[in-house]
């Protein structure tokens, strides 16, 4: 995410000195990049408009648009760590399942091993 933000900040005005790649579940990746004073004024003036952006929304430290390769990369990988997240806690849950299900067989066995120990 590091060089695409580098190859997004080549396109983006003089007055943004650095920017981000950032991933928000359900709405996805987005190019974040703090005011600079200079920017501000003209984004305040532009109505956050700037060319081949799409202006998403301002926090109070950073402006966030949506740009073609973050619509590319929506495309190509979209929630994708919300399913693997999905997907391991289906994994974890059927593992619980299967654990209580065998409980009564767990504990007879360890009464048995304590018996054997006495």
């Amino acid at each position: 995410m590091s060089r695409v933000a580098e190859v997004e900040l080549d396109h983006l005005p003089p007055e943004v000195e650095s920017c981000c790649i950032i991933y928000l579940p359900h709405v996805g990746y987005l190019l974040a990049f703090p005011p600079t004073p200079e920017l501000d004024q003209s984004l305040n003036a532009h109505g956050y408009d700037l060319p081949g952006l799409e202006f998403m929304f301002r926090t109070s430290d950073m402006v966030l648009y949506k740009s073609q390769t973050c619509h590319e990369l929506d495309r190509e990988l979209g929630d994708i760590q919300v399913d693997i997240a999905n997907h391991e806690t289906r994994i974890m849950m059927r593992l619980v399942e299967t654990l209580l299900l065998q409980a009564s067989t767990f504990v007879h066995l360890v009464q048995r091993i304590l018996m054997l120990d006495w």
